[in-house]
């Protein structure tokens, strides 16, 4: 009985570490452009957008708390820096696009913290508000942008890693390092495992929901800045449409409770690769795009239902 459970443990610990090896293999067998270095580049170059935004759902989601509006100001974001690049300079054009995507995120953090809305309905509103100030703003036209030190720099690299890549790596050890080792990333663990008794220990519960809000409007500005040298050109009204579900997919698949109070950058990352690789996998296969979407929902809910049962079985 004491060999099944540590078996069980050590499934239930590293399922999603599993199936990625499993993927892994099975895409090696049947494809062979999968382990190719250019493929395996480019899986990293995809998600190191909407993978800065993952970072910053999983801090939120630890403290019990979501936020669907950051796609639509990872698009507001985009096409503000595309637009004023010329004007401002590369620099300043920069900061104002982060201190935008933290506006952004006080507004929600307020609404979440200090109104005491549902996080739910909060960032729903703010969805479709931004998305609509975006579509305003560029008059519903795509947005480009000529300029080369950018662009340069949004497909160059560095020792051979893309710069977009090493960024997206900062992003995952700053996190870490954030949660683990700093006063505010440890209140947010505690905010998340339970509120009343966060406060009763003399935790500002409201200060922890407000600042992780913040941090994810940053990193929407950060990735939408990412976005825009990479590509030189962005629209408000397509740019985003799933990155929220795509964060928050990747970080529960990774192993993060929605109901906070667990989780780490390193699990939302190997979440993150689980998702992509899958991605890349069903392209590779010459699924169809219709197809494709199907299959991502199903294999998501599948993972995340397993996980639960394992957990439930384990705390039995």
């Amino acid at each position: 009985m004491t060999r099944t459970k540590e078996i069980r443990g050590f499934f239930t610990k590293n399922m999603v570490v599993i199936l990625l090896l499993l993927m892994m293999l099975f895409m090696t067998i049947v494809n062979r452009n999968f382990l190719t270095l250019s493929n395996l580049t480019n899986i990293f170059i995809e998600m190191s957008t909407y993978g800065t935004i993952t970072m910053a759902m999983t801090i939120a989601i630890i403290c019990g708390e979501f936020d669907l509006s950051a796609g639509a100001t990872y698009a507001l974001c985009s096409v503000f820096f595309l637009k004023n690049l010329d004007t401002m300079g590369i620099i300043p054009a920069i900061l104002v696009t982060v201190l935008i995507g933290a506006a952004v995120g006080f507004v929600n953090g307020f609404l979440v913290a200090k109104l005491d809305i549902p996080a739910f309905v909060a960032t729903l509103g703010s969805m479709t508000y931004v998305r609509g100030i975006a579509l305003f703003y560029t008059d519903g036209q795509p947005v480009s942008n000529a300029n080369q030190a950018i662009y340069q720099w949004g497909n160059g690299s560095f020792l051979g890693i893309p710069n977009l890549v090493l960024t997206f790596l900062l992003f995952v050890v700053l996190t870490e390092c954030f949660l683990k080792f700093t006063k505010s990333g440890r209140e947010i663990y505690a905010v998340g495992g339970s509120r009343k008794i966060a406060e009763l220990a003399g935790i500002n519960a409201q200060k922890s929901k407000l600042l992780i809000f913040v941090i994810l409007g940053i990193a929407a500005g950060i990735a939408g800045v990412m976005i825009s040298c990479r590509m030189a050109s962005g629209s408000a009204a397509l740019l985003g449409l799933n990155t929220s579900m795509s964060a928050i997919s990747a970080v529960v698949v990774g192993g993060t409770s929605l109901s906070g109070g667990s989780g780490s950058a390193v699990r939302s990352l190997i979440g993150l690769l689980v998702i992509s690789v899958l991605f890349n996998a069903l392209t590779l296969l010459g699924i169809g795009a219709y197809y494709q979407q199907l299959i991502r929902g199903l294999v998501v809910i599948i993972i995340v239902a397993i996980d639960v049962y394992m957990s439930l079985n384990k705390k039995d």
